[in-house]
């Protein structure tokens, strides 16, 4: 049975979590290795999948930053452990490293993943390198750590290698298309198995200038936290979601496909949402569009929600999507858009890079951008300096996005190559597990962050009936037709 992976200290201390023996970097000699790309929107409920199943032993690794204000953790992370009980071909106490690639998003989870050529080098993809010398750093946090969310060791190396599988926030075919590919071509991906995962929720977010700003143009109290001393608390929560204030898919679709221009001479901008008295320089301050790269499923799944592209070809009106532009800035372009290579790096860009812009005369600067919601701006305490809006009036919740009442929602899929993963063998036996992982019962149990952004397809589940309470909170309602994302949301059971 596989254990609730979110422990606060007093809980550690009651089930003996501090005497664990953890599987450090020089203790990882013959462990089995998987390695799986792409989704950084997902990287949590990886890394939930991988906790819930180890013993109270789990390190865990994250890619070192590089330029500021890139976060550690952004682009590579990985959890070493031994398995709680026997699993999918693996004997129980067996050494697991699960090294997961957010680098580069979901198109790093179907291209490479399906190139067929044993030879071919777009096979080869950089993964984290842990060895046992001065690359790996032992980080201040316990080891084993009482959340996966906190590294025990940080890495500076990389290494080429094949991955054994690829996670997409959308299905691999989405993803093929001319918006979703950049620079890159479109691949055979016939050579694939792929399996549902997680039905994934998006969220629109800003950073907290901006939220403060649009609280106070709806009249809403100055409320921006769910916490009360680090630990949430029912009343401030309960007020904290009576406050979030709401942007209307009108905007943010202009933001994302070139339309809000703050400073064009008609102004389209963030003073559509907020009035001078509100903020007397927010006529033509610039809309920051901080995005991921093409080739993410985050950005293929905004592409999708907010521009109809590539769903409208052919049949329907297709939007453009913004193209870059400019540097963030406080009144510096009309519209800023900015790329960024992971969803760690997206949180930063609105949270840090938007929020730290300020101007002697014009004030603070406002940023907006899609995350996964399963990322939490206050993880672990803290506060990464963005918000999730509402969006048409509608919070982006579980308990909204069950029957579709918050639609910015969309399936993901895991999926392997057959040249690579063996029919039959104990690998391919273990990434079934994680295609599994997506059940009502798997969720239920997962830490608390990634709880909040997934949900259990209709398919995952049978009767409604056959579920617990607690369970039917995970069972989603909504589907799109299977794989393909460009139908329509609508009640499936």
């Amino acid at each position: 049975m596989m254990m609730k992976l979110r422990l606060i200290a007093a809980a550690a201390a009651l089930v003996g979590l501090s005497s664990a023996h953890a599987i450090p970097v020089d203790q990882l000699a013959g462990a089995e290795k998987i390695y799986i790309a792409g989704a950084s929107a997902l990287r949590l409920s990886i890394g939930a999948h991988v906790a819930s199943i180890c013993n109270n032993d789990l390190d865990v690794y994250f890619s070192k930053a590089g330029a500021a204000p890139a976060k550690d953790g952004d682009d590579h992370r990985a959890y070493a452990c031994t398995l709680k009980d026997a699993l999918n071909g693996f004997a129980a106490g067996t050494k697991v490293v699960v090294y997961k690639r957010d680098l580069g998003g979901s198109g790093q989870g179907v291209a490479p993943i399906a190139v067929q050529g044993t030879s071919d080098a777009r096979r080869l993809q950089a993964h984290l390198k842990i060895v046992n010398d001065a690359t790996c750093v032992r980080t201040a946090n316990a080891s084993p750590v009482t959340d996966f969310q906190l590294p025990s060791y940080v890495c500076s190396g990389t290494e080429p290698v094949i991955s054994h599988a690829g996670i997409s926030d959308v299905e691999p075919n989405l993803l093929m298309q001319g918006v979703n590919l950049g620079s890159g071509s479109a691949v055979d991906i016939s050579s694939l198995t792929s399996k549902p995962f997680v039905q994934a929720l998006f969220g629109v977010i800003v950073n907290k200038s901006a939220y403060a700003a649009l609280q106070k143009a709806q009249g809403l109290q100055q409320v921006d936290s769910p916490l009360l001393g680090g630990v949430p608390d029912a009343t401030q929560k309960a007020l904290f979601e009576a406050n979030i204030p709401s942007v209307p898919s009108t905007f943010a679709r202009s933001a994302f496909t070139s339309g809000a221009t703050g400073l064009a001479s008609s102004a389209r901008g963030w003073n559509l949402l907020i009035d001078t008295v509100t903020d007397p320089k927010v006529v033509g301050k610039t809309v920051n569009v901080c995005r991921r790269v093409a080739g993410s499923g985050t950005q293929a799944a905004s592409n999708a929600f907010f521009a109809n592209n590539p769903c409208g070809q052919g049949f329907g009106a297709t939007s453009n999507v913004a193209t870059v532009t400019g540097t963030i800035g406080v009144k510096t372009n009309s519209i800023a858009v900015v790329e960024n290579s992971s969803s760690g790096a997206v949180e930063t860009c609105v949270g840090t890079t938007v929020e730290n812009a300020v101007h002697a005369t014009d004030g603070k600067a406002y940023g907006i951008a899609v995350i996964g919601r399963e990322n939490n701006p206050f993880a672990n305490g803290g506060d990464k300096g963005y918000r999730y809006v509402k969006l048409d009036g509608n919070a982006p919740s579980r308990a909204n996005a069950l029957t579709g009442a918050y639609p910015f929602v969309y399936e993901s899929t895991i999926q392997w190559n057959s040249n690579t993963v063996a029919p039959g063998s104990t690998v391919e036996a273990f990434l079934n597990g994680i295609a599994t992982a997506s059940k009502p019962s798997s969720l239920l149990l997962v830490d608390a962050d990634t709880q909040e952004g997934v949900m259990s397809p209709p398919t995952s589940y049978g009767t409604r009936a056959s579920l617990s309470t607690d369970e039917l909170k995970f069972a989603s309602r909504v589907a799109r037709s299977a794989g393909n994302s460009c139908s329509v949301l609508k009640l499936n059971k």
